[in-house]
């Protein structure tokens, strides 16, 4: 009876470790996945932050170039501005000398006229080239703003 009830025992003490081996094993099973969709996981992450790295970098490049460029464009704006504060001077001195020549004679009139409407149209024409070295300077910063609004929402 004894050596029954021990039998007994032992089967039901080899069907727990059976069990609880094939368990463990399968445990095993779900932590080895686990482990390796981690380190995927974590392959994924660098990945995209090795992108946001790149694409910052881009930006960044991109407005310190902007920066150049509308840089470059203030200083055209002032040369031009101040050409046409010199044109106007000019014209104002023109004009001058030629109402103080008009009384003198009739063809040195004639030549301070011409070369008041020359000035005078030079001065038009860079007037235009200012306002369309504004307009493109306006333009290229709504982009640069754009572009930089896109970057921060991306970041986010």
């Amino acid at each position: 009876r004894v050596r029954g009830v021990e039998a007994k025992l032992k089967g039901s003490l080899g069907e727990r470790v059976d069990r609880l081996e094939a368990e463990l094993a399968a445990e095993r099973s779900k932590s080895s996945s686990l482990t390796s969709k981690l380190t995927n996981s974590e392959s994924e992450l660098q990945a995209i932050r090795s992108k946001l790295h790149n694409l910052e970098q881009q930006r960044a490049t991109e407005f310190e170039a902007s920066k150049s460029r509308e840089d470059r464009l203030k200083e055209q704006l002032a040369e031009a501005l101040k050409r046409i504060e010199e044109l106007t001077e000019l014209v104002g001195k023109m004009k001058q000398d030629a109402a103080l020549d008009a009384s003198n004679a009739t063809s040195e009139s004639e030549e301070a006229a011409k070369r008041l409407a020359e000035s005078e149209a030079a001065r038009k024409a860079l007037e235009g080239r200012l306002r369309e070295k504004q307009a493109e300077m306006e333009h290229r910063q709504r982009a640069l703003f754009r572009g930089m609004s896109s970057m921060l929402i991306a970041g986010q």
